[in-house]
């Protein structure tokens, strides 16, 4: 078998999420962490990259209504 180079993120001290699934089923793998160091985003890239992920899974925020009614009813706990 070939080795297989992917990239991912490393979500906590177990945890590997790839950036594309690997066909290999019930096998003892060898990994090898290699820091990748990615160029500064600047703000629009950031934002760009959220909305974009947030379309990709149908993410629908909420209205001004919404949000002013939230507002209120936090300030009205205050009291």
């Amino acid at each position: 078998m070939q080795n297989i180079i992917i990239t991912g993120q490393l979500l906590d001290q177990k945890t590997i999420i790839l950036d594309a699934p690997v066909n290999i089923k019930n096998q003892k793998i060898r990994i090898t962490i290699e820091p990748i160091i990615d160029k500064k985003k600047n703000r629009n890239e950031v934002l760009d990259l959220i909305r974009k992920r947030q379309k990709e899974r149908n993410y629908i925020s909420r209205s001004k209504e919404e949000v002013d009614k939230s507002i209120t009813l936090e300030k009205d706990s205050w009291e």
